[in-house]
């Protein structure tokens, strides 16, 4: 593991495990959301549990061009991001059984998909990359479709569509795809991606909702 890569890796340990703490502090106040809050204090933990075993090089492969990639995290994905999904499901009021199940289903397998795409290194890692963004296009689909386009709607699901869409195509030009950029970069784009869908989401998350 290059020095620059294992890093990133405790910074966002760091930064994630203060946000833990951050969050949790935010619950005890008056007017927080309980379940919000909640779910953003896990999301946090989670993330710094998969950081820290990214810095440790647990569980890494090597791609076709020699770079290492840190398959872990799309595991830990499906823990935070179906959370979040959730999460984004209950601000919508989306509430009914059977789309609260479907939400976290199509989440994990978005995200299922993607650790296989990333931990398979042959030009099959493809069909699974396909999958994944099949399942992601029906998730946003599931999330949005009927919702009224304005206020906090509006803003949550710009939000999600244009951050959440940026992973996909880190991957694409990352070592897990056409090799354009270097795991060095590729782990810093990831490590912003996940402060802003994470953090900032959540920090956004719990104010707006607490005024809307």
């Amino acid at each position: 593991m290059a020095g620059e890569e294992l890093l990133v890796f405790w910074i966002m340990a760091a930064i994630f495990g203060i946000a833990t703490v951050i969050f949790t502090l935010l619950s005890l106040r008056s007017g927080i959301d309980e379940f919000l809050s909640f779910v953003d204090i896990l999301v946090a933990f989670l993330t710094t549990i998969s950081y820290v075993l990214m810095a440790l090089g647990f569980l890494v492969v090597n791609s076709s061009y020699g770079e290492p990639v840190y398959w872990s995290r799309w595991l830990f994905y499906m823990g935070s991001c179906s959370l979040l999904t959730i999460s984004v499901a209950v601000i919508l009021r989306k509430t009914q059984t059977v789309t609260m199940a479907k939400i976290p289903i199509l989440t994990m397998v978005v995200m299922f998909c993607g650790f296989l795409a990333a931990f398979i290194t042959s030009i099959e890692r493809w069909w699974f990359f396909a999958f994944s963004s099949i399942a992601y296009l029906a998730l946003l689909i599931t999330l949005f479709q009927g919702i009224p386009r304005e206020g906090i709607n509006a803003r949550l699901m710009w939000f999600i569509i244009i951050f959440w869409s940026l992973f996909p195509v880190v991957f694409i030009l990352g070592p897990t795809g056409i090799g354009f950029l270097t795991t060095f970069y590729t782990v810093l784009l990831y490590a912003v991606l996940d402060v802003i869908t994470k953090i900032i989401y959540g920090l956004l998350i719990l104010f707006q909702v607490k005024k809307h």
